[in-house]
């Protein structure tokens, strides 16, 4: 096993070498901080390493990510729930509708024609999240095979 001294020696050519080679250098941009982390494990008795250090911090943001199925499924119930009081407001707009025919110019057929799509345009973004999260649950995308 080397010596910390073999190693400091070591480390001081390298760092000679890759300084060599410019600011601009992919060998520069790839050992970025990785020279320090050698320096600071000889000094420190440690192992450290870039790598683990990436590793730890994508598992940590990926566990960060992840919802539990308690709140998938309150968050489902919430989307389901919430698109049953739309369509029951698209309904009611649309009977406002029937009820003005007679009459497209009076502001309660205007209002009502407003809150049927309204009501529309939000009952298709709640489908969308639906399915989305029936995709992400199921495995499988809309329309294909489990």
């Amino acid at each position: 096993m080397p010596t910390k001294e073999q190693e400091r020696k070591a480390l001081a050519k390298i760092r000679e070498i890759v300084e060599s080679l410019g600011e601009d250098s992919y060998i520069g941009t790839a050992l970025d901080g990785c020279l320090d982390d050698a320096a600071e494990n000889i000094e420190n008795d440690f192992a450290l390493s870039m790598r683990e250090r990436y590793e730890t911090s994508s598992l940590e943001f990926a566990r960060r990510q992840v919802i539990t199925i308690e709140e998938a499924s309150a968050l489902w119930s919430e989307l389901f729930d919430n698109r049953k009081r739309r369509e029951t407001e698209r309904g009611i707009a649309a009977d406002a509708i029937l009820a003005n025919m007679e009459n497209p110019a009076s502001p309660e057929f205007v209002n009502a024609r407003e809150e049927y799509r309204t009501a529309n345009k939000r009952i298709e973004r709640l489908n969308t999240l639906l399915d989305r999260m029936e995709e992400i649950y199921s495995g499988t995308k809309k329309g294909e095979n489990a």
